[in-house]
C-alpha cells in the first residue's frame, strides 16, 4: 500500500513538473501555431520569449495578421506581456483613400448610424477620434477600420460620454465584480475592485494574459470613467481555473437571467433592441428582433458567455426596423464592404439581397 501510494506521489510531481512551461517551450509553442494558422500570411516571424515576456518580430501585409500573431501569443499559458513589433508592408499608402474608406464602413454599418468619430490617417497610421455612449463602440471602432486596405495601425482616441445618471462608487465595483462572477472566462475572483470617483483600479494577480485584458474590458459599466491596472499582475503560477466547464454552476436560473440582461445592457448597440431572456435549467432562450447580424450574433455570444449556460436557444431575428432599406442599397453597401477589406478585395465576388 505504501509503495502504491509513493507511486501515485511521484507520478503527480512528474505531471505538475511537466506543466511548466519554459521560455523556450512557450516562444516555439507560440511560433509553432502561427506558422499553422491560414490567418497570418507573413513569412517567417519570429518569436522571443524571456521570463514570459514575449516579442513578436517579422513582416505581415496587413493589420488583421499583426493583431491575430499578437493574439496567438497572448494565448499561450505562462506569456505575461506581448511586445508587437512586426512591420506591415502595406504596398503604396494612400491616406486619403484610407480615410474616405473607413468613414464609408462607418456610414455603412447601422451600429454607427448615430455616432460621430473623426478619422484621420497619416502615412497609415489612423487616428480615431469623438465621444461615443459606451466603451464597446469605442472598441467596435477599431474592430471596423482594421480590415480596410493600407491601415497600418490605430490610435483610438475616442472618448466615453460620462454618465447622466451618476452612480456611487460602491454600485459600481459591486456591478463589476457581479459581471466578473458571471463570466466564463474570467477564474475565481484573484482580483480588488477600488473606485473612485467613477475612476477604477483593479489589483491582484490573474491566471493568463487574456484573463488581464477580459478583466479591463468587464470593468467598463455605466458610470466608469477610466479603468487601469498597473496592480493587476499575470501570474502563469496560478491555476487556469476559468469556469468554462464548471460542473456545479454558482448562479441559479434566475441569476443568469440577470447576468445575461446586464451584459446585453453594456453594448450600445444592442440596447432598445427588446431582448426577452428565459433560463431553464441552465438553456437560455433568447426572442426579439434586432436591426443586424452582427447585433444578433453579439447577443448569442453574450448569453454563451455567462456561467451555468450549457445551450442556447436562440430565436433572435434580424428585422429592418424603422427604415426599409432596398435590396439594391443593402447590395451596394456589401459590395463596397468587401471592396474595402483586404481578405476579400482580392477576389472576384457577386452578391445578390432578397
Amino acid at each position: 500500500m505504501i509503495k502504491h501510494t509513493l507511486l501515485a506521489v511521484i507520478l503527480m510531481v512528474s505531471h505538475v513538473q511537466a506543466t511548466v512551461w519554459t521560455d523556450k517551450d512557450i516562444s516555439h509553442a507560440i511560433e509553432q501555431r502561427i506558422s499553422r494558422d491560414s490567418m497570418v500570411t507573413g513569412f517567417g516571424l519570429k518569436v522571443t520569449c524571456k521570463d514570459g515576456m514575449v516579442t513578436l518580430r517579422g513582416h505581415v501585409t496587413n493589420l488583421l495578421e499583426k493583431q491575430r500573431a499578437e493574439r496567438i501569443a497572448e494565448s499561450r499559458k505562462g506569456v505575461r506581456s506581448v511586445l508587437n513589433q512586426v512591420f506591415i508592408d502595406a504596398g503604396p499608402i494612400d491616406d486619403a483613400s484610407i480615410t474616405a474608406s473607413i468613414r464609408e464602413a462607418y456610414a455603412d454599418d447601422p451600429v454607427f448610424g448615430d455616432q460621430e468619430i473623426k478619422v484621420e490617417t497619416s502615412d497609415g497610421l489612423v487616428t480615431l477620434r469623438g465621444e461615443v455612449d459606451l466603451y464597446d463602440i469605442k472598441r467596435l471602432s477599431e474592430f471596423v477600420a482594421a480590415p480596410v486596405i493600407g491601415v497600418r495601425g490605430i490610435d483610438n482616441q475616442i472618448t466615453v460620454r460620462p454618465d447622466k445618471s451618476p452612480r456611487s462608487d460602491k454600485e459600481i465595483a459591486a456591478h463589476i465584480k457581479n459581471r466578473f462572477r458571471a463570466d466564463i472566462w474570467l477564474t475565481d475572483l484573484y482580483t480588488g475592485i477600488i473606485v473612485k470617483d467613477g475612476n477604477v483600479s483593479l489589483e491582484g494577480s490573474v491566471g493568463s494574459l487574456e484573463q488581464f485584458k477580459r478583466s479591463m474590458e468587464k470593468a467598463w459599466v455605466r458610470g466608469v470613467v477610466s479603468v487601469e491596472a498597473t496592480k493587476l499582475k499575470v501570474d502563469p503560477m496560478i491555476k487556469d481555473s476559468s469556469r468554462r466547464a464548471v460542473a456545479n454552476p454558482k448562479l441559479s436560473d434566475l441569476e443568469m437571467v440577470d447576468a445575461i440582461k446586464d451584459a446585453l445592457a453594456q453594448h450600445s448597440w444592442i440596447v432598445g433592441s427588446n431582448i426577452d431572456v428565459t433560463v431553464k435549467d441552465g438553456v437560455a432562450t433568447l426572442n426579439g428582433q434586432v436591426r443586424s447580424l452582427r447585433v444578433k450574433t453579439a447577443v448569442r455570444r453574450t448569453a454563451q458567455n455567462t456561467v451555468g449556460v450549457v445551450r442556447v436557444n436562440d430565436f433572435v431575428t434580424v428585422g429592418k426596423g424603422h427604415i426599409n432599406v432596398p435590396d439594391a442599397v443593402v447590395r451596394d453597401r456589401l459590395q463596397r464592404n468587401l471592396k474595402r477589406n483586404f481578405y476579400t478585395s482580392r477576389y472576384s465576388l457577386k452578391t445578390d439581397v432578397d
